[in-house]
């Protein structure tokens, strides 16, 4: 990266299903985000967490609470680079944020607990809620363009946004992994994922025809 000042850029990733402690945590200090969102935000977030932790053996909640990225240990997060690329672009004030099946919205160094959900578990819970916790955040934070590097799931549970926040600029990387193809789909999809987040950032942001508009 060249240095580029990144503090009006937001990154959207997934979370991931591979837990495990240990490794090291972001390179990122960020505030709490319950202070880049008004109350009503607050509310729905939490609330949205609630319901989706009443699933049965959901939550772990006597596991130590470690910064999300720190528990996170599979694709995209094991792509090689991919940690040490997002670390580069939040020493230029990237704004990232991570979709979960379960806490809703993350920082990279949130402290969480371990947890067990799909959002094809949740997706009704949050579809309803993360646009317009999103819309809030852009508004408030002076976010002018958003990139989702999203799985489909993933990307139903956010894409409303777009009608609440007109004045940012979206592009979504939806990664395809057609029927036949080496590997399965749970993998490389996210795979796919990590790799584009990567060469996003490499370009300082300047996104390749894998980016559509929103």
């Amino acid at each position: 990266m060249s240095g580029t000042d990144l503090s009006d850029v937001l990154l959207l990733i997934p979370c991931c299903g591979r837990k495990k402690e240990g490794g090291p945590g972001p390179r990122i200090k960020s505030v709490a985000l319950g202070t880049e969102l008004s109350g009503s935000s607050v509310r729905l977030l939490e609330e949205g967490q609630q319901q989706a932790f009443l699933k049965p053996k959901a939550l772990q909640a006597e596991s130590p609470l470690l910064p999300a990225m720190v528990w996170y240990k599979g694709n995209p997060y094991k792509v090689p680079c991919f940690r040490a690329a997002l670390d580069s672009a939040f020493q230029g004030g990237l704004r990232c944020l991570i979709v979960s099946a379960g806490y809703g919205l993350l920082r990279p160094d949130d402290p969480i607990h371990k947890y067990n959900l799909r959002m094809a578990e949740t997706l009704q819970i949050w579809k309803r809620r993360l646009p317009e916790i999103l819309a809030d955040y852009i508004s408030r934070n002076g976010v002018k363009r958003v990139f989702g590097a999203l799985s489909a799931k993933y990307f139903q549970a956010v894409a409303d946004v777009q009608g609440r926040a007109p004045d940012a600029e979206f592009r979504w990387y939806h990664p395809h992994h057609p029927r036949g193809t080496p590997g399965s789909a749970m993998q490389e999809v996210p795979r796919k994922l990590g790799l584009a987040v990567i060469d996003l950032i490499k370009s300082d942001f300047r996104p390749d025809g894998r980016w559509e508009r929103g």
